[in-house]
């Protein structure tokens, strides 16, 4: 995966979160100093101890617990460190599932308040504690339900800025956010259906309701609130985005294992570097993977056969930089795994400044292992001749380019991967990952790639036809 940091300088983005955090906080102590009151007018008096009441008391209680992720958000905003993902699940874990408590609790006191007002002869006979038990364990099977799911999506080694939102975003479950959004979207249908059938029948119900339906809201904003905070930062790649990344995993002649990128080009074949392919003495190579732990969809091939450039220089200059490996079983073509587009006259996409890199390299520099998600960044290919020169002369023109942004690029297990640019909605592969000399001032010294199309020829003859260039 490139060696992903912030876009903007983290100063930056500190200091945004910091500003963010205050403002979450003073909205908790709000949420909670109202939560309190209805708490307390909730215990002292009796005829407000019905089970409506009840359940609603609980999801005040519930709702100040969830107010704690934002403590969690300015502890992390001010000083300026980052958790591993197991390591931020524990610390949200509980202001999490009181989050999703206080989420489908609402749910059911919706419910409760449509049935009173709809059939209140029906609903007299059918509630008391029974009721209210059943109703707050049924809420608590549904939290823990989701945050048994959401663990086994867990990244380790990946580190984040701890909140809610960014542990949500790098664990990649849709799941939790679709259930919620669309619990959230029920509670305002349902309030919306009371407050037409309260009008019609006791005018104080109804403002009653209406009260309700604020207090329901400013709930909604403040889930929304924290699961936007985060988006500053780089995505993991979403399955099917980038349908043509491979990741190789081999051992050498020493019996040590390594990784390195590659791009699926027939159903057969795969483009890789020539520094990766050197190294390999078995290899396994994985296609449709955008999580390594997730293989549901993705389908895994021995490699067969290695075939180098014969040209290659296994130098600080690594011309000719490629290779393409045979699996032994063909792979399947899905709507999740596809073949890369290369074209043989492809100057006009060195005209888009902007390209894209992806792989399964590590997050952190000098990191030994590779990370298990797959993420893409933005870099902007810079003009041969600035590169040329950067790099001492040691490129080769039409053979090699670079590219490169601050903070962002690729990282040494990225290698053979590939380098794209959007055109026409669709992604072509313009380049393979060769090698880097800095991997965090990427901006100044950038990375160096090779040019597929130059290879359009050799790519026909070693697959025999069935990989071509466009």
């Amino acid at each position: 995966m490139p060696a992903i940091y912030f876009e903007i300088t983290e100063s930056v983005f500190f200091m945004v979160a910091r500003i963010v955090s205050v403002v979450l906080l003073l909205q908790a102590v709000i949420a909670c100093v109202g939560n309190g009151l209805l708490i307390a007018v909730t215990l002292r008096s009796k005829t407000l101890r019905t089970s409506c009441f009840i359940l609603i008391a609980v999801q005040a209680a519930a709702d100040c617990l969830r107010q704690g992720h934002k403590l969690i958000i300015t502890y992390y905003s001010f000083t300026e460190i980052t958790a591993t993902v197991y390591g931020c699940y524990f610390v949200n874990l509980a202001t999490m599932l009181a989050m999703d408590y206080c989420t489908i609790l609402m749910l059911f006191i919706a419910v409760d308040r449509f049935i009173a007002a709809k059939f209140p002869v029906f609903y007299v006979h059918r509630t008391g504690r029974k009721y209210v038990t059943a109703v707050l364990l049924c809420c608590l099977i549904y939290t823990c339900t989701f945050k048994i799911m959401y663990y086994n999506y867990i990244v380790s080694e990946t580190r984040i800025f701890c909140t809610t939102a960014e542990l949500q975003k790098v664990a990649g479950n849709k799941i939790w956010f679709i259930a919620n959004t669309t619990v959230n979207l029920a509670v305002i249908v349902i309030y919306m259906c009371l407050t037409r059938v309260t009008k019609a029948t006791l005018v104080d119900y109804g403002k009653i309701n209406r009260s309700l339906n604020i207090v329901i809201l400013v709930h909604i904003v403040g889930w929304f609130l924290p699961i936007a905070v985060g988006v500053i930062r780089g995505q993991p790649v979403k399955l099917g985005d980038i349908p043509y990344q491979a990741l190789i995993v081999y051992s050498d002649s020493r019996n040590e294992t390594g990784d390195c990128g590659g791009s699926l080009i027939s159903t057969r074949h795969v483009l890789t570097s020539a520094q990766c392919a050197t190294r390999i003495e078995e290899a396994t190579v994985v296609v449709g993977a955008v999580n390594i732990n997730y293989l549901k969809h993705a389908e895994v091939r021995k490699v067969r056969k290695i075939t180098i450039h014969p040209q290659f220089s296994n130098d600080e200059n690594y011309y000719n930089d490629i290779a393409i490996l045979e699996l032994d079983i063909a792979v399947s073509l899905t709507r999740n795994i596809k073949l890369s587009n290369i074209y043989r006259i492809d100057s006009e996409y060195f005209k888009h400044k902007t390209a894209i890199v992806s792989g399964f390299g590590s997050y952190e520099p000098g990191s030994s292992e590779h990370s298990k998600l797959l993420v893409a960044a933005n870099v902007t290919i810079f003009p041969f001749e600035y590169c040329n020169k950067v790099l001492n002369g040691r490129l080769e023109e039409g053979q090699q380019f670079c590219a490169g942004a601050k903070g962002t690029g690729i990282g040494p297990k990225d290698r053979g991967g590939p380098i794209h640019v959007l055109h026409s909605a669709n992604l072509v592969q313009i380049g393979i990952s060769s090698y880097t000399a800095n991997v965090t001032e990427q901006h100044e010294i950038s990375s160096v790639f090779t040019r597929v199309s130059h290879y359009c020829d050799y790519i026909n003859e070693v697959t025999e036809g069935a990989a071509k260039c466009q």
